[in-house]
């Protein structure tokens, strides 16, 4: 009786379209049985990596596949009275990498030491896709906000929170290759205030205030979350210009 020789993994693995994909870091492993009333027991277990071009003893030990993509494996075992197995060929696709993440805002914002400042009518929109060329496909993709609950049932996420919010996405491909990354984001839909300072005491009259022709003035501007971009002032209804202290 011809033995029957057997291809094994050492952890996880996807079969998808005639394909066995498998992680990187994940051995495998070749074992075979000799059938019938009186076995003659297993001789040796042949593998090739590279198609057939060249055969190998296999000792038992693990056989770490390195090269991403496509690996073409073949196989055979003979026992002890020369009967071969059928030669087993198969395709396995290593997949290396996890899914990609990425975090889109609609319309304008501003990014500073890691943190995105937006204002609350802005979308988020976290979408996780798998771009390797040989890869196993997308498994899991999911988000929270806050160190909330996790959830799987929209990708699109609008803030209304003042303050700084902090989203979590956590993406898992087939073979278990996984992804999570954060985003700060604040959502600042407050307006800089302003305060103009005189060099000495207003008269004050009418709600117009006073003053003599040698003071000085000093123009501030806060805000409390993304931060002043620029100070513009106006004279006597004149133009705008950029106030530069």
């Amino acid at each position: 009786t011809t033995p029957v020789c057997q291809l094994k993994f050492g952890n996880t693995k996807y079969e998808a379209n005639g394909n066995i994909y498998i992680p990187f870091r994940n051995d495998i492993y070749f074992d075979a049985t000799d059938g019938g009333l009186v076995p003659s027991g297993i001789k040796n277990i042949f593998y090739s990596g590279d198609n057939g071009a060249s055969f190998k003893t296999y000792g038992g030990e693990g056989i770490p596949l390195t090269k991403p993509g496509l690996n073409q494996i073949m196989y055979y075992s003979s026992d002890n009275a020369d009967n071969i197995s059928e030669v087993y060929n198969v395709n396995i696709i290593l997949d290396p990498a996890p899914p990609s993440i990425a975090f889109n805002i609609t319309g304008k914002k501003y990014e500073n030491q890691e943190i995105i400042y937006i204002t609350s009518d802005h979308q988020i929109n976290i979408n996780a896709a798998e771009s390797y060329e040989f890869d196993s496909g997308l498994n899991l993709f999911e988000y929270r906000i806050n160190y909330g609950e996790w959830k799987s049932d929209n990708n699109t996420i609008v803030l209304t929170q003042p303050g700084i919010s902090v989203i979590d996405a956590h993406a898992v491909d087939n073979v278990r290759n996984e992804l999570t990354i954060d985003k700060t984001i604040c959502i600042d839909d407050l307006s800089p205030e302003i305060t103009i300072e005189a060099s000495g005491e207003y008269f004050l009259k009418d709600n117009i205030n006073y003053a003599p022709r040698n003071f000085t003035y000093v123009i501030k501007a806060n805000d409390i979350y993304s931060g002043v971009k620029e100070t513009n002032i106006s004279i006597d209804s004149g133009a705008f210009i950029i106030y530069s202290g």
